[in-house]
């Protein structure tokens, strides 16, 4: 049986909450989507949240080998 876009929506939503994630809304200015956009671009990610999860993980992990 199909699916429609809402129930896979819906899933997905399921899906990272199960993971531990939450959903938030920032505001961003051009430039920082821009870097988001390359990051997901350079490193073959599919999407920009892939993007932005990658560079702060890369940043915690600066901040925790000070």
């Amino acid at each position: 049986m199909a699916s429609t876009a809402a129930e896979r929506k819906r899933k997905e939503r399921e899906e990272k909450k199960e993971q531990g994630m939450v959903q938030k809304s920032f505001w961003l200015s051009e430039d920082e989507v821009k870097v988001i956009e390359s990051f997901k671009q350079n490193n073959e990610l599919k999407t920009n949240d892939e993007a932005l999860q990658q560079i702060l993980k890369a940043i915690k992990e600066m901040q925790d080998s000070k």
